[in-house]
């Protein structure tokens, strides 16, 4: 867990990606990169060519490992990190998400981040899963965080409150469910540097609905429903409400919060995607990584299957920064399940599968 390891300019650890589900082969590497646009600290990512003594194993990408390293480049090696996850999921939690509801209730201790007591061993998702070094003191820190998030008290000494709305700015923008805003509670590391909080990026495969809203696994989720998620309505799953997700729910709970998230996806979608930027860049990716699609003896999905991929999730991108603006403008409520179909952006012409999916059972 130490940085004295022998590391390649600055970085122990990378993973080489193989873009499973993703059709695309670009969720992952553009998710970080909207990430790191907006200033949140997130792992860096580059394209590779694998091979293996001379052998091709085809396109990665290789993302840097979440680990000391990266604690020591984006924090200056101060503070604490944990991935907090299931440390099991009993096999009553998994029929229960097969069938559409949430694992969460049973079988989430910690990774919630719902405060419980000041008793360590009641958050072993979170502490079982130090990735730098911690002790009790920290862990007393991080609990004591998660009571004051809780009573939404206090909340800019225990959070790094502008750190966290940009971080669902983006997160949200992505309508990612298999993370802490879906019903597996999972895919984020949680840092803690003096008794504040963040949270750090990690697996975007399965963006713009790929991973369903309701848990059901063979079900990919309605485009239009995906395009108009509400931008303060993020989670899926049930159950879930505000109290299950309180690291989200203080956002929204908060009205001078709330502007500051809104005014952080308008900066995101009119600096990034109204620039031009998002397109020059996408269409240049799409470009460079045909020619390796084509000749990638592992590759997941023909180079077909990847142009269709690349123009569906174009459209869902633009089509999303519309009905987000209109959502910040009231012509669309930011909520769900208040939204009246006439104002929704129509993207019944997309096919979400098309972008890559899971296998079905």
């Amino acid at each position: 867990k130490g940085s004295d390891r022998k590391n390649w300019h600055g970085i122990r650890k990378i993973n080489l990606n193989n873009m499973f589900a993703d059709a695309t082969n670009m969720r992952d590497y553009l998710s970080y990169r909207l990430f790191g646009k907006m200033g949140v600290a997130a792992p860096g990512a580059s394209y590779v060519w694998l091979t293996v003594n001379g052998e091709a194993q085809g396109l990665r990408i290789a993302v840097e490992e979440v680990d000391q390293c990266f604690v020591d480049r984006a924090f200056g090696g101060e503070g604490t990190l944990y991935e907090p996850k299931h440390g099991k999921i009993k096999a009553d939690g998994v029929q229960n998400f097969k069938k559409g509801g949430s694992v969460a209730k049973k079988n989430v201790e910690g990774a919630d981040l719902v405060y419980v007591d000041d008793l360590p061993e009641h958050y072993p998702d979170i502490f079982d899963n130090a990735i730098t070094e911690d002790d009790a003191e920290t862990q007393a820190r991080v609990i004591r965080a998660l009571k004051y998030l809780s009573e939404q008290e206090d909340l800019e000494t225990y959070l790094d409150t502008e750190a966290l709305i940009r971080y669902f700015a983006v997160h949200n923008f992505l309508v990612n469910f298999d993370s802490y805003t879906g019903p597996m509670v999972k895919n984020y590391f949680l840092y803690e540097h003096e008794g504040r909080l963040s949270m750090i990026p990690w697996d975007y495969n399965l963006i713009f609905g790929e991973f369903p809203a309701d848990a059901v696994l063979d079900h990919i989720g309605d485009s239009t429903d995906v395009v108009n998620q509400g931008i303060d309505s993020p989670l899926s799953g049930s159950p879930q409400t505000e109290a299950d997700r309180p690291m989200w729910s203080w956002i929204v709970a908060d009205e001078t919060y709330r502007t500051e998230y809104h005014n952080a996806i308008d900066e995101l979608i009119s600096g990034y995607i109204d620039s031009g930027e998002f397109e020059e860049e996408f269409d240049a990716l799409y470009e460079m990584l045909l020619p390796y699609v084509e000749k990638d003896p592992t590759a997941f999905y023909t180079a077909e299957e990847f142009t269709t991929a690349y123009e569906t999730m174009r459209e869902v991108v633009l089509l999303r920064t519309e009905s987000i603006h209109r959502q910040l403008d009231g012509k669309l409520a930011p909520v769900s399940e208040q939204q009246e179909e006439e104002d929704r952006v129509d993207a019944s012409n997309i096919r979400i599968a098309d972008m890559g999916m899971l296998p079905q059972e």
